[in-house]
Parts: structure tokens; sequence; C-alpha cells
């Protein structure tokens, strides 16, 4: 009988699980939108019982369209959006789960960039502060919910929320961890010098100490079981943050790799053996193997914008592709193939969910004008989620290695208007991989790790991922590109410097 691993990606929008092969072969996937609560502008919250309820229910359909014995699931991986809060109360019960795309922490970071926290922090935790950070957001809970505070058992991330509900047990992993403002990269402890830094001196002991990603936490519970259709006892590993996974779901796993993620977030990576030293990089990060690190950066900035202008501006376009059973992205891109190239000078921010920028900066379309039409919006919207990965990955290439090409995943990668797009605007080939879900692949190869069935993540990578497309750029379009970029970044200079 031929065995199966279990991957799951739990983001800011939606949770996806995936049954795969050994060989790195989808099986069976299922997934479902995640009901993100609005109380207050800036608050992005999930409600945890609701959470486990969705993700249990994603992953009994996984089981069933793969139409497999779930006896033949060897293990469990999981990972999740970083950042953001999960709170348990001191008797385990579910307290809080706040998003990484809230920003309701926005005066606090702007307080501790003007008091000097923030610099006096960076040299050991190598992050910038930023609202939907867990330190923002325990700091925010101490100055304005003190109940909630006062409540807190464990504070841990998304993907160990997922994983106690799976096992009972409290963990975390190095990757989900270096990413708080909370841990010394070069040590890879939990610090209390920063702990202190941002008056959180007291919450050092809630948050568990990390493990390896592919280390095994524990088995599935007799309740996760009932509740899931997963088999009770089969190990779960510690699993990591999204962005690690989806680099191993990429096979990008070598120094010097480099990947462009285009989901809820505009993730760009680059994977290093040595120390890193740039300072302006929005964080460091600690890979699956925690002695290697990754120069991130990343914002809120890439596909729910898209999102929401569908939403806002394509109602009617939806419904219609609801109905056929098609989808409305696809239909996007089918709008702007269509069009064909269309020099505009309709410039759009992603910032609807926030940035990393040195300054409050929220979207907008600028240089509209009466004769302009929502395909110039759209192919604005597209643009824009573009330009700020090219900021991003601008602020890479300052690390050092040359970045002559990268793997692309997310949900961006999935239209190949935009891959192409994107690869025109960097300036540098995307590779594409076949399997869609590249997070739950990585877990669930971190989890074939983990387990024993691999060596280590170079085996079970050369085993389990398969290349795809690969788009290059399109040089006629290079000077447009740049124009409309140098347009961009002066825009948002001079609100930071208006605003300042």
């Amino acid at each position: 009988m031929e065995s199966y691993l279990l991957g799951i990606d739990c983001g800011n929008t939606v949770c996806k699980a995936t049954l795969f092969s050994l060989t790195g072969r989808s099986v069976g996937t299922a997934s479902s939108r995640l009901n993100t609560r609005l109380s207050k502008p800036g608050f992005y919250e999930y409600d945890l019982s609701e959470l486990w309820t969705v993700v249990a229910g994603v992953i009994q359909t996984a089981i069933q369209s793969a139409g497999i014995s779930s006896s033949a699931i060897l293990a469990v991986g999981v990972c999740g959006h970083g950042n953001g809060l999960y709170g348990l109360d001191g008797d385990g019960k579910p307290l809080v789960g706040i998003q990484s795309l809230d920003f309701r922490a926005e005066a606090i970071c702007q307080r501790w960039n003007d008091d000097g926290v923030s610099a006096a922090a960076l040299p050991l935790s190598r992050q910038y502060c930023w609202p939907g950070q867990t330190n923002s957001l325990l700091a925010w809970l101490r100055l304005h919910d003190l109940p909630t505070y006062g409540q807190l058992g464990t504070a841990f991330f998304c993907k160990d929320y997922l994983n106690y509900c799976l096992t009972g047990v409290v963990s975390t992993d190095y990757s989900d961890l270096s990413v708080t403002n909370l841990m010394a990269i070069e040590d890879r402890k939990l610090n209390t010098t920063l702990f202190d830094l941002f008056g959180l001196s007291e919450l050092q002991t809630l948050i568990p100490q990390p493990r390896r990603s592919e280390s095994v936490i524990g088995g599935i519970t007799a309740e996760a079981s009932r509740e899931t259709g997963l088999p009770e006892g089969i190990p779960v590993i510690a699993g990591m943050i999204d962005l690690v996974a989806n680099m191993v779901g990429c096979g990008s796993i070598h120094p010097s790799s480099a990947t462009v993620i285009s989901g809820s977030w505009s993730v760009n990576c680059l994977l290093s053996d040595g120390q890193i030293q740039a300072e302006e990089l929005a964080m460091v990060s600690l890979f699956a193997d925690p002695m290697l690190q990754i120069a991130v950066e990343a914002s809120p900035t890439a596909m729910t914008n898209l999102e929401w202008f569908v939403n806002q501006f394509m109602k009617r376009a939806k419904k219609k592709c609801i109905r056929k059973g098609t989808s409305v992205f696809a239909y996007c891109d089918q709008r702007l193939a269509d069009r064909g190239r269309v020099d505009s000078d309709v410039l759009f921010l992603p910032f609807l969910h926030g940035n990393n920028l040195n300054g409050i900066i929220r979207s907008g379309f600028y240089n509209l004008s009466g004769s302009h039409t929502k395909d110039d919006l759209l192919q604005a919207v597209y643009e824009g989620i573009a330009f700020s990965h090219l900021a991003h990955v601008q602020r890479l290439r300052s690390t050092g290695p040359e970045i002559r090409s990268a793997r692309f995943t997310g949900g961006g990668a999935r239209s190949p208007v935009f891959s192409q797009l994107l690869s025109s605007v960097l300036q540098t080939p995307l590779e594409s991989v076949q399997v869609a879900e590249t997070g739950c692949l990585g877990a669930a190869i971190a989890a074939a790790v983990g387990i024993g069935r691999y060596p280590d993540y170079h085996v079970a990578c050369g085993q389990m991922v398969i290349p795809g497309k690969t788009y290059v750029p399109d040089e006629a379009m290079a000077s447009y590109y740049q124009g409309k970029f140098d347009g961009y970044t002066a825009l948002v200079q001079s609100i930071i410097k208006r605003r300042a």
C-alpha cells in the first residue's frame, strides 16, 4: 500500500490541506476561506474555536478527495502565517487569535522608532518593528486590553495553535520565533534584553522554547482523530512559518537560493549559510535548518489587494464566474491579456493592509482622469503589487549574492499574466514548480524528514519537488516598467516626506 504525508498551510485568508505521495504527487486537496473578524478599523482576528473547526473540516475533505484509507497517512506537517498573536489562557483554552495583517499597534511601533527602542533591538533581533509583529501586539494588549493580557498562559503562532489542537502539545519552532523581535538571531534563543526593551519582561516564560521544524512533537489525539479523520497517534512535527515552508516546497534549500512568494504578503527571500549583515533589510529569519539564515523583505502588499479590487469593483463578473464554476482571477488575467500592451500612467499603492515603510501610508490610485477605465485600474493593481516586490528585491540584492533567478510561488504564481509581468518588472527569470500548494508540500517534506523517510531536506526535495514553467523577462517592456517604477518610488517618498 502506498504511503502519504499530509501538509497543512493556514494563512491570513485561506487554509489548505494536501496529501502527497513520497514522490511529491498531490493525491487529494481541500481548502476553505477563513472568517476574519474586523471588529474595528485595523483589527484582524480569528475566532480560534471557529478556526479549528474549519481546519478540521478541510483535513477531512482532503482525505475524502484523495480516496485513500487514512491508515496510509504517515505523518502531518503544519505551516502558518508568521507573527500575529495566538494565545491560550492559563487553563489551555483558546484566548486570542490576532492575524499578522492587524495594524492596531501602529502608534506603538512609531513611538519605538522615535524613542530609539527599535534601533536598540535591531543588532540582536535583526528585525524592524511593525504593527502585526508579536512583540507589538503583546505591547498593545498590555496598554489597551489588560483583561486579555492578564489571562495569557501561552503565547505562540498560527501553526502552533493548530498543532496544539492536533496533539495537545504546546510547541513552536525556530523559524516562527525568529521573526518576532524577541529572539537573538545569532544565538537562536529568546533574549531577556529584547523582552525588557519592549516592556514584556514578565511574558518570556509564556512562549515555548523552539524546536527544529522537522522534530516530532507528539501524535494525533483521540479527540483530534474524531474531528479530522486522521488516525490516532500518527506523528505531528513542529512545523514552520509559511515563508520557510514555501521555500522548502519550491526546492529553495541551497545557500544563495532566492524565492519570491506572492500571497497575502509579498515575501522575498535569499538563503545564506553565513551571517547576514545588511542593516536595511526588513528582517532576518532562521530556516528549517536553524543554522541557515534567510534575508527577508516582506510586507502585506500582495494578492489581498487584487482580491479587494475584485470584491469592490468586479462583483458582477465574480458572480458570473461562480455560476460558471470558473475563477474570477483567471477572468482578470484574460481581460489584461486581451487588452494587450497599454502604457498607462495610473499608479496604485498596494498598502491596503499596511506596509513596512518608514511612515504611515495608505493605499490609493494616483494620476486618475475621466478617460481611465476599470481595466486601467486593474492593470495598475497588478503593476503596484509587482512594484512592491521589486522594492523588496532591490534591498535583497544589497546583501551581496547576485540574484540570477528565483523560485516563484503563492497565489500570484497561478496567474500566467502576473507571473510574466513580475518577471519583466524584476528583470529576473522566475521558476515555478508543478505543485500549486508549495506551503503544504514544504510542510509535508519536513514531516518526511522528521519521521526518517528521507535523511535530510536535500534528499527529500530531490524526490518530492517537481519543476514547472520558467517565465523570462520581456525586454521590450523593461524601459516602460522601469520608468513607471521610478514614478511609483517618487510618489511613495513624497508621501513619506509630507507626513514626516
